[in-house]
């Protein structure tokens, strides 16, 4: 389906690339196709956070299973999603919407994203990943407990 998407404007779809080629192609663009591999995640998604590319995830299940750190996140604020039948079906027309978002949308999902990349990124500088991992871990477990015990906590 990737195939689909050549011949759009400014986009770069496939190819055999160095890794730091690569990277330098996810840091100089707006948005990063994210499909997903064996499992509903892949890590094309860290590329693109660490790259600050807006993340357009095609993964059906990733929000519901692999999304990390689900009770610290808001996830749909730093990316964008198309149903997985729907890039099937028309790769060009699926994505054909990032072409009209508006600047303020566009620095309102950077800012986002700037400030998720935080706590996804674990090679940044004062990166907060073992903090989120350790706060996530008490609200899954505590929300499970509390759950069994039909207590909200």
């Amino acid at each position: 389906p990737t195939a689909g998407l050549t011949g759009l404007p400014l986009t770069s779809v496939g190819g055999s690339v160095s890794s730091s080629e690569h990277m330098e192609g996810l840091e100089s663009s707006r948005f990063c196709l994210v499909t997903r591999g064996d499992t509903p995640s892949s890590h094309k998604l860290f590329d693109a956070i660490r790259s600050l590319c807006v993340p357009v995830i095609v993964s059906d299940l990733f929000f519901r299973v692999s999304k990390p750190f689900p009770t610290l996140l808001a996830w749909d604020t730093f990316t964008l999603s198309i149903p997985e039948a729907q890039f099937m079906r028309d790769p060009k027309r699926a994505v054909a919407f990032l072409w009209t978002l508006a600047p303020a949308e566009l620095r309102r999902l950077h800012g986002a994203l700037r400030e998720a990349r935080t706590i996804l990124d674990w090679r940044l500088p004062n990166s907060r990943a073992v903090e989120a991992t350790l706060v996530s871990a008490v609200d899954l477990c505590m929300g499970a407990q509390a759950g069994a015990n039909g207590v909200a906590v």
